[in-house]
């Protein structure tokens, strides 16, 4: 019997699956990421799939990685998108149309629900959420809602398993990381120079190869089943 997921989540959690409860192996994945290429191995790890932070958006895939030394915690944010029927996919189309939220907002003055449909899916401002989200973790408990940059209002609400995840999350602001897993392909990613606010990107190929290497067979079966709409 196989199981097959689809799309993006499909994968990403094939990923988590596959891999278990393989210590070694997360780090390695981990590792994919060139920044923290030369991370020590942690001492332990939680993982949230598809973890829902209310008004600030859910996040595909949370990696936190603990250690000993507790300033020394790690936690990464990953938003995955794929090219479905987009041929030329492209991170600058993502950023592009991000710029042109931003000079929306500043030249209206005026709250974007509603008005551009297509912002809540964009991959920059989903990690800008994210990053929103931890740098005003502290101030959260009391529900007040909070402009984002778009001059939209969060919170967090009153959901106990997001306030669960939110507390999970807490005093590491230093130590987090915002990745998107994009489908342009490797060469493409790092030629490219706009890493704001600690974003950094990984591409489905590398995780494919990654895959091929470690032998991580329902992951690359998924990967065949979506053939052509990943990257």
């Amino acid at each position: 019997m196989k199981i097959y997921g689809y799309s993006e989540r499909g994968i990403v959690n094939s990923i988590i699956f596959n891999i278990g409860d393989n210590k070694r192996l997360i780090t390695e994945f981990i590792k994919l990421i060139p920044v923290l290429s030369e991370i020590d191995q942690p001492d332990d790890y939680d993982i949230l799939l598809e973890q829902s932070f209310s008004q600030f958006g859910t996040s595909d895939l949370i990696v936190i990685a603990y250690y000993n030394n507790p300033k020394k915690k790690l936690i990464l944010f990953f938003e995955a998108k794929v090219k479905a029927n987009k041929k030329n996919w492209t991170l600058n189309k993502h950023f592009e149309y991000f710029n042109s939220l931003l000079d929306y907002k500043e030249k209206h003055d005026k709250i974007l629900n509603g008005r551009a449909p297509h912002y809540a899916s964009n991959l920059f401002y989903q990690l800008y959420l994210k990053e929103f989200l931890i740098r005003n973790i502290e101030n959260l408990d009391n529900n007040i809602p909070i402009k984002d940059i778009l001059n939209i209002s969060r919170k967090i609400g009153n959901n106990e398993i997001v306030k669960k995840a939110v507390e999970m999350l807490k005093g590491v602001r230093p130590n987090c990381y915002y990745i998107g897993i994009v489908p342009s392909m490797e060469k493409q990613c790092m030629k490219l120079n706009f890493n704001e606010q600690m974003i950094h990107f990984l591409s489905w190929n590398k995780i494919e190869d990654f895959a091929k290497a470690n032998v991580l067979n329902k992951v690359l079966d998924i990967f065949q089943f979506n053939r052509g709409q990943i990257y």
